[in-house]
């Protein structure tokens, strides 16, 4: 199966690893919950961005369009998605089922920074932010908008139709994308035990209101997950492809979320939330 490159935004563009089985768990990083596609005031949201490539194509580097981040690989992989019952911390919709994974991707090892998201979309973002914090308070729609941009800035085929707020995925395409739901929490559970993604500490690792003073933070600054991913469960949270619905209860591969709806998924913590594991 061709790669796909994914590059973790406080937008999402992150969101979002070799083959190995991940344990449940009702931690932080597992937090999930629906969003508006369409604008809804500024939230600390922002975009988990990934791309398909071509099978011979190489993973972008860093200095692609001057502002990428670092990517790291990831490999097809099963996990267990969801959170184990009884757990401390559990939402009743994080029913624990096997998830297989089927294609390779790559994840930018930061969210996507205000700075990238301004050099591809005019005005993309709100003001008051430094350029090297996560970009916030952007809708899913403007998410699929700045995959498409910064596709056509690097070169590459956008992976979106958009037509008003249809959207259609071309899953042949080169260019950036939205992880989904599975392809984030495998890439932030990164084979590792631990409430958090990157250890049992939510000061390490995360963002959060008792830590945050109020804002996001720049990337790279606690420490990440095994994979080597930063702000997986804190600093803001990260819309991914999928339609928000109820989880299946048996084994699925590729999963891609909800077959209709209005709402889409945001994971992770944000500097706004409690620490949760």
């Amino acid at each position: 199966a061709a790669p796909a490159w994914m590059i973790a935004a406080g937008v999402v563009v992150a969101g979002l690893l070799a083959a190995a089985v991940a344990v449940g768990g009702a931690v932080m990083f597992s937090q999930r919950g629906p969003g508006p596609a369409a604008p809804a005031g500024p939230v600390p949201t922002s975009p988990s961005v990934v791309a398909t490539p071509a099978p011979a194509a190489a993973p972008p580097a860093s200095g692609e369009n001057g502002l990428l981040p670092r990517f790291v690989a990831v490999s097809p992989g099963r996990f267990t998605m969801g959170a184990q019952a009884g757990e401390v911390g559990r939402f009743k919709d994080e029913v624990e089922h096997p998830v297989v994974l089927s294609r390779a991707y790559s994840m930018a090892t930061t969210e996507v920074s205000r700075g990238l998201w301004e050099s591809v979309v005019a005005g993309g973002s709100p003001p008051g932010q430094g350029a090297d914090l996560p970009v916030e308070g952007v809708s899913w729609l403007d998410a699929i908008a700045f995959c498409n941009a910064l596709s056509a800035a690097s070169g590459r085929t956008p992976a979106y139709f958009v037509d008003g707020a249809l959207v259609r995925w071309s899953q042949e395409a080169d260019g950036y994308r939205l992880p989904t739901e599975a392809e984030w929490e495998y890439a932030a559970r990164a084979q590792q035990l631990g409430a958090f993604a990157g250890g049992d500490s939510a000061g390490a690792t995360a963002w959060f209101v008792a830590t945050s003073n109020g804002s996001a933070h720049a990337g790279a600054l606690l420490a990440p997950n095994r994979f080597g991913l930063y702000d997986m469960s804190g600093n803001v949270g990260e819309w991914v492809w999928d339609r928000y619905g109820d989880y299946p209860v048996v084994e699925v591969s590729d999963p891609e979320g909800a077959g209709d709806g209005e709402t889409r998924v945001i994971r992770g913590g944000s500097y706004k939330d409690p620490e949760r594991a």
